[in-house]
C-alpha cells in the first residue's frame, strides 16, 4: 500500500513536531521531498483522525515521493510490563527458559488481541517505563484512549507506538476492539475550531492542607465523576491533576452541558464520610420558609454513609465545589511526544483559563462566543444563559462579555 502526503492549507495539527518541517523530515529520511499538489481546504472543527484523510491519500506504486506503508503480513504486538506476584514467573530447568503466568501475562495477551494487524500497543505500565526523549528521532507515542480489554482486568490506558516513516499507516488502521471504552484518544481528540473548558475544584490547597489522605480520595471520586461524564458528551481529556481537568469539545452545546451536569450531579457521589465535617464540603440545601435546617440525621443502609433525612435531590450543594469556565475559537494543537496526548496552543486557553478564575462556586461562566455558537441547541439541551457584563480580563486585551450557565 502506497501513500503520498498533501498540503494543507490551514494546518492546526502537528505528527512530527520533533522533526521539523515536511522537508527536512524528507531529508533525515533520505530522500527528496514530493512535489506539493493543490491545496485542500480544511473544515473548520475535524479530528485528528479526519485530519489524516488531508494529510495522506493513496497513490501508485511509481509515484514520486510515495511511502510504502503496508507489504506482506500484518503483525500485531502487545506489551506489558511488570511482574505482579513471585509466583508468576519460574525457570523451567528442563527447558532452560522462564515461564511466565499470571496477570501480567494475561494483561499482555489482552493489549495485543486489542491491536490490530500493523500495530504495536503498549500497556501505562510499559510506557510509563520508556525513555520516549531517546526514541523521539525514530518514532511516535500515541495515547490511544482509556479501555477495559476483559472482565478481568481494570481499565487501562493503551499507547501505541508507531515508526515515523510509517506514520501514514495511521490512516489505514482500523480502532482498537475493546469491551468498553472509557476515554476517547488523541486520535478523536478535536482541532481547529476547539471549545475549552477549565473546571477545578474550589479551595484545593487548603483542602489538601486539612487532611491530605481524605483530600486525595475526594479528588479521585471527583476525576472519576467528571470524566465519565466527559467521555458520554464526547469530550477529549486533555489535562487532569488532582482538583483540575482540561476538556476540549468539538460541539459548543456538548462543552457546556457536561460542564451543567457535572455541576448538578456533584451532591450523589458518595464523598468520604470525613469530608462531610470539612466547613467547606457541608451539604446545604436552598432557603425555604427562612430557614437552613437540614433536618434529622440518618443512616444510608446501602453505602452505610450518614446524610440528611432530606433527599439528596433537593441539596443545593455536598462534597467538593466546583467552578468552570469556557472559551471558544480556533487553536493550534500537537501531539506531544512524549505523552502522546493533544496539547493546545492559542489565545482562547488563556481567555477560558481567566474566565475560570472569575468563577464562584458551582458557576458554570461561558464566554459570549460559546453561548452564542450553541443557541440553536441550548433550548433541545435545556440550557439557559444569563449575561454579568462585561470583564476586563488579565491577558486578554478587549473586555469580554460573559455568561452564567444552567
Amino acid at each position: 500500500m502506497q501513500l503520498a502526503r498533501q498540503t494543507l492549507r490551514s494546518a492546526t495539527i502537528s505528527l512530527d513536531k520533533s522533526m521539523g518541517n515536511g522537508k527536512e523530515v524528507e531529508k533525515k529520511l533520505g530522500r527528496p521531498p514530493p512535489p506539493a499538489p493543490a491545496a485542500i481546504p480544511m473544515p473548520a472543527t475535524l479530528t485528528v483522525r479526519e485530519s489524516l484523510q488531508f494529510k495522506w491519500h493513496p497513490v501508485a506504486p511509481d509515484q514520486p515521493g510515495a511511502t510504502l506503508v503496508f507489504r506482506g503480513l500484518r503483525v500485531r504486538m502487545g506489551i506489558n510490563s511488570g511482574i505482579l506476584s513471585a509466583a508468576d514467573s519460574k525457570l523451567n530447568k528442563a527447558a532452560g527458559r522462564m515461564h511466565y503466568t499470571g496477570r501480567s501475562l494475561g494483561y499482555a495477551k489482552a493489549i495485543s488481541d486489542a491491536a490490530c494487524g500493523g500495530m504495536i500497543l503498549l500497556g501505562n505500565d510499559t510506557h510509563e517505563r520508556l525513555s520516549m526523549h531517546s526514541l523521539l528521532e525514530h518514532v511516535m507515542t500515541l495515547h490511544l484512549g482509556e479501555h477495559m480489554l476483559c472482565k478481568d482486568a481494570p481499565v487501562m490506558s493503551l499507547h501505541q507506538i508507531i515508526a515515523r516513516p510509517l506514520m501514514g499507516r495511521l490512516l489505514l488502521l482500523a480502532p482498537i476492539s475493546s469491551i468498553r471504552q472509557h476515554g476517547l484518544g488523541v486520535l478523536d481528540a478535536p482541532a481547529g475550531v476547539v471549545t475549552v473548558a477549565f473546571m477545578s475544584v474550589v479551595n484545593e490547597g487548603a483542602l489538601m492542607n486539612w487532611n491530605l489522605n481524605i483530600a486525595s480520595e475526594a479528588f479521585a471520586l471527583f476525576q472519576e465523576h467528571v470524566c465519565t461524564m466527559l467521555f458520554k458528551h464526547g469530550g477529549y481529556l486533555v489535562e487532569s491533576n488532582d482538583g483540575l481537568v482540561l476538556a476540549s469539545f468539538a460541539k459548543h452545546s456538548s462543552a457546556l452541558r457536561w460542564a451543567v451536569q457535572c455541576m448538578q450531579q456533584m451532591h450523589k457521589i458518595h464523598w468520604p464520610e470525613e469530608l462531610m465535617s470539612y466547613e467547606a464540603s457541608m451539604a446545604t440545601q436552598p432557603m425555604v420558609k427562612d430557614t437552613m435546617t437540614m433536618g434529622p440525621v440518618v443512616q444510608d443502609q446501602a453505602t452505610g454513609q450518614t446524610a440528611s433525612h432530606a433527599n439528596h435531590a433537593n441539596l443545593q450543594h455536598r462534597g467538593l465545589r466546583i467552578k468552570v469556565g469556557l472559551d471558544c475559537g480556533k487553536l493550534k494543537g500537537e501531539i506531544n511526544c512524549v505523552t502522546g496526548r493533544m496539547a493546545y496552543r492559542g489565545k482562547y486557553m488563556n481567555r477560558a483559563s481567566r474566565i475560570a478564575s472569575i468563577a464562584r462556586p458551582g458557576q458554570v461562566l461561558a464566554s459570549a462566543d460559546v453561548w452564542n455558537a450553541c443557541q440553536p441547541q441550548a433550548m433541545q439541551k435545556k440550557l439557559c444563559a444569563s449575561s454579568l457584563g462585561h470583564f476586563n480580563l488579565k491577558g486578554v486585551a478587549s473586555p469580554l462579555e460573559i455568561f452564567s450557565v444552567t
